[in-house]
């Protein structure tokens, strides 16, 4: 049985997604981006969606908020 993906983020423009898809997959996160080609307005109402599998939720999220955290101080 698969696990069901999670969207842990939105974003209204994919190349911050792909950034953060990159950072997770580094870290040895399997990550999927949702909705990148469904439509030019996807873009415009952030329908742009990082998606992991559930049991990676945790890790993932602690992994992109700890990014972000060294983003500001830097």
């Amino acid at each position: 049985m698969s696990e069901q993906l999670i969207t842990i983020d939105t974003f209204t423009q994919d190349g911050r997604a792909h950034i953060c898809q990159t950072k997770l997959e580094s870290e040895g996160i399997e990550c999927f981006i949702a909705g990148e080609y469904a439509s030019i307005w996807c873009h415009l109402v952030g329908e742009v969606r990082l998606q992991v599998k559930e049991s990676d939720v945790a890790r993932a999220v602690e992994i992109l908020h700890h990014n972000v955290e060294q983003d500001v101080s830097a």
